[in-house]
């Protein structure tokens, strides 16, 4: 089953997912965690849920240096390669030892032009393991569309508002 915790930017959807895990206290998978310089993100790691564990993912151009390596950009963004490896071997181990649920957070603008961890996206959803999944409430259609997803639990800033079969 697909679990999507769903709403606006800064709406709460990774301390949703975080309490989730925490509550189940079984699976894996990862949570994007924002880095604040003054009102504005200085960078986004991911943090593995199992282990605490975190890496640099996404950084603003200002900040980059020359040897870092950089696979997708989103406005003032870029992913550092080296993060997007990590996450990306990592969920294929996840989903090679059918690990339930796999949590991720955040699918995003990126995921949506087939970008950023859209193949891990299509290799979690093609395992038909359990998922928790964090979407913008915005993007939720244009996801669910992509993806062909059918069938799935959507709660929103931690309601629960419904499902859809």
């Amino acid at each position: 089953m697909i679990h999507f915790v769903t709403g606006p930017i800064n709406s709460g959807k990774t301390t949703s997912m975080i309490n989730l895990y925490k509550k189940r206290r079984k699976g894996d998978g990862f949570v994007a965690l924002k880095t604040m310089e003054g009102n504005r993100v200085r960078h986004y790691e991911m943090m593995r849920l199992s282990t605490g564990e975190k890496r640099l993912l996404m950084i603003r151009n200002d900040a980059l240096s020359e040897d870092d390596a950089v696979t997708d950009s989103i406005g003032p963004y870029r992913m550092l390669e080296k993060g997007k490896t990590w996450v990306e071997t990592s969920i294929g181990n996840m989903v090679s030892k059918h690990v339930e649920p796999i949590y991720f957070d955040e699918i995003g603008i990126l995921e949506a032009r087939g970008e950023g961890f859209s193949k891990s996206l299509g290799a979690m959803l093609d395992s038909n393991l359990d998922l928790v999944l964090s979407v913008r409430d915005s993007l939720m259609p244009e996801i669910i569309k992509q993806y062909h997803i059918t069938s799935h639990h959507v709660e929103k800033r931690g309601e629960r508002y419904g499902s859809v079969d």
